[in-house]
This record gives structure tokens, C-alpha cells and sequence, in this order.
């Protein structure tokens, strides 16, 4: 069944562990059909599946705007447990925004996590002097899980047996110890100016749906790139 999600109390949550999770079988079973299906993301069906559980969901909009204000969707992907268990990943790294004058939460990340998952999220390393560095063979930052062992970090294991989902720091750590999720980044409009734009394939049908997706009030990153000859591909 469908979740509620308090707002104040998720908004803590992020800002002071770096993550808010929550089991919804609702949502762990549109996951698994949306994986049976070939994880389809860039098509009209996977435009609307992470619209549908991200922000269309009035309360997961209502925490995601409260920290970022208008957000920007500027990320997608899907990771699961071919990541190798000792590291932990990050999307962003801790220490670079520590050294702004008043440190703000960049990015969000809506987690969509199938039936069966298990992932360890390091609660306040958001917060910490932390440096992962780019892993080029996984695309994202990591580092051992060994150098989380440290003081304002809590290395917490969560179970969704049924699925569900979480809303993320993405400067917090995390490890996939089971199970595959759905990835969607939501930006500030400052930082969404530093994003390379997401390509999907030209067609009228995924104009059709971006313009949809633009009145029902996603700010989105698309660009619409056209097969040529060769191989190649040109912006439209």
C-alpha cells in the first residue's frame, strides 16, 4: 500500500542523518514490473513510471521542494548489487561543499528500491570532511568501507522486503547489499546550470510527453538527439 510521508519529519531527517527511507509495497511492485519490462527509461512509459513515483507523489514533491525549493530533474539511472560490497559510493563529494560559506543540500535523490533490497546508508557522512574519488569503472564516487568507520557516522542497514523507497542527500554514502533501484536526481536551479543535459531518442512521442511532463510541473534536463549516419548523434 501507499505511504504518507510527514514532511517536517522527512525534512529532518535528510538534513540531519542524510536520508529518509520508507517501505512501500506499491512502489516495490511497480519497480519490479517496470525491471520485467527491461527498465525501459527512456521511453514514454519510463518518462511517466519515474514521474509517477517521484515527484507526481504529493508528498514526496512537498519534501523535495521544501529543501530545494523548485527542483530540477537531472539524473537517471539504475544501480543494484553488482556494486561491489566494499565500497561506499556517493554521488557528490562531502568535503567540496563543506567549503561554502553557508553549505546547502545540492541534489536530492528519489530512491525507487525493488522487492528484497537491502542497501547501508553511512547516516552524517553528508556532513563530514569525506573524499571519495571518482571510480571510473562505476561512474561514481566511492571509497573503502573501511575509512567510514569514523566519528559522526553511523553505518545503518536498511531492509525493504517488500520495496519502497527513500529521498537522499546526495552527498550521503551508501553500499547495495541486495536488490537493484531506480535512481532520479532532483537539482537546485544553481546547480542543475553544471548538469550535462539527459539525451533522449528525437521522436514526437517523447516531445509529446516532455511537454506533458512540463505542465504537470516538472522542471526538466532533456535534450533530443537524432541517430545520424556513423553512428553519431546531433542535438535537435
Amino acid at each position: 500500500m501507499a505511504s504518507t510521508i510527514p514532511t517536517e519529519g522527512a525534512e529532518v531527517s535528510i538534513r540531519e542523518t542524510g536520508v529518509y527511507h520508507l517501505d512501500d509495497s506499491l512502489v516495490g511492485s511497480r519497480v519490479a514490473e517496470f525491471n520485467d519490462r527491461g527498465l525501459p527509461t527512456k521511453t514514454e512509459y519510463g518518462l511517466d513510471f519515474c514521474a509517477q513515483n517521484s515527484l507526481d507523489n504529493p508528498d514526496i514533491r512537498a519534501v523535495v521542494e521544501s529543501i530545494l525549493g523548485r527542483p530540477h530533474w537531472g539524473f537517471l539511472k539504475i544501480y543494484s548489487d553488482r556494486l561491489p560490497l566494499d565500497l561506499a559510493f556517493f554521488f557528490h563529494n562531502p568535503r567540496f561543499y563543506l567549503d561554502e560559506p553557508t553549505p546547502q543540500i545540492p541534489t536530492l535523490i528519489v530512491q525507487l528500491w525493488s522487492p528484497g533490497s537491502q542497501v547501508i546508508y553511512y547516516e552524517g557522512s553528508h556532513l563530514q570532511n569525506i573524499d571519495p574519488k571518482e571510480s571510473t569503472e562505476w561512474g561514481l564516487l566511492a571509497l573503502p568501507r573501511v575509512q567510514m568507520r569514523r566519528d559522526g557516522v553511523t553505518e545503518t542497514e536498511v531492509g525493504l522486503a517488500e520495496g519502497g523507497f527513500a529521498i537522499m542527500d546526495s552527498r550521503l554514502g551508501w553500499t547495495v547489499r541486495k536488490g537493484y533501484f531506480v535512481n532520479i536526481g532532483f537539482a537546485t536551479e544553481y546547480e542543475i546550470c553544471y548538469w550535462a543535459k539527459m539525451d533522449l531518442p528525437d521522436s514526437e512521442v517523447l516531445r509529446a510527453k516532455v511537454d506533458e511532463l512540463k505542465r504537470r510541473r516538472f522542471e526538466t534536463n532533456f535534450r533530443f538527439v537524432k541517430e545520424m549516419d556513423g553512428g553519431k548523434s546531433i542535438e535537435q
